[in-house]
């Protein structure tokens, strides 16, 4: 994957430190601490990215045909605090409105944790990148 993004809230930060143990490359995202905009606009990083994401699918992005997905993503609801800050509900509240923890909706917007750069395609058998295919010596004597 170009990039691996975690919440490292509670459980999460095990399983961040055991990943980095194995030797993967991994980010961690606190979902529960402040937004990296500049802007006040957000209580909290989950808030922020969930935000993100539905700025991503207003313009155009698409997520596939999973109505579990679908269901999760559309569960919360939003209110402002007495900041004005965007607030998403949280999962102690969809609880107890009878609604599952929205999994697959919080991981699909932890990749709006961060701009990712998309890695060059390596073809196998293809020469690692930056380097020749084969070693030329311009001094070696030819026949």
């Amino acid at each position: 994957p170009d990039a691996v993004f975690i919440d490292q809230t509670g459980v999460g930060a095990g399983v961040v430190d055991r990943l980095r143990q194995l030797g993967h490359s991994v980010i961690g995202v606190d979902a529960a601490g402040r937004p990296v905009t500049a802007q006040p606009r957000f209580l909290n990083r989950r808030a922020e990215m969930w935000w993100l994401l539905a700025d991503w699918l207003r313009n155009g992005g698409a997520v596939p045909d999973d109505a579990e997905l679908v269901s999760e993503l559309t569960a919360p609801t939003y209110r402002f605090d007495a900041s004005g800050r965007l607030q998403l509900e949280a999962k102690t509240e969809l609880k107890a409105r009878g609604l599952p923890s929205p999994d697959k909706a919080d991981a699909l917007a932890l990749t709006f944790a961060a701009p990712v750069v998309r890695r060059p395609v390596q073809l196998p058998g293809a020469a690692p990148m930056g380097r020749a295919a084969h070693d030329y010596d311009p001094y070696q004597q030819r026949e």
